[in-house]
């Protein structure tokens, strides 16, 4: 293996070894630091309804303040 090669070949390794170290200490998104469980995933659903209906930005945070609000008392 040539020189360059070589170091080309350290330098994506210790690239790797870096991402992987990186995932590990990832830390909560913020749906999860501030709802309760559950909350989250039930907000990314609500979400993406809102976008599949094509709901204008103007009504988009309350739609999904309501559809998350419907989702979670329905499970309790």
């Amino acid at each position: 293996m040539s020189r360059p090669a070589y170091g080309i070949a350290i330098a994506a390794a210790l690239l790797l070894a870096g991402t992987a170290a990186a995932q590990k200490n990832m830390q909560a998104t913020a749906p999860e630091k501030m709802m309760p469980p559950g909350a989250g995933d039930a907000m990314r659903q609500c979400d993406k309804l809102a976008m599949v209906r094509h709901i204008p930005m103007a009504e988009h945070a309350r739609f999904v303040k309501d559809c998350v609000a419907k989702k979670m008392k329905k499970g309790r």
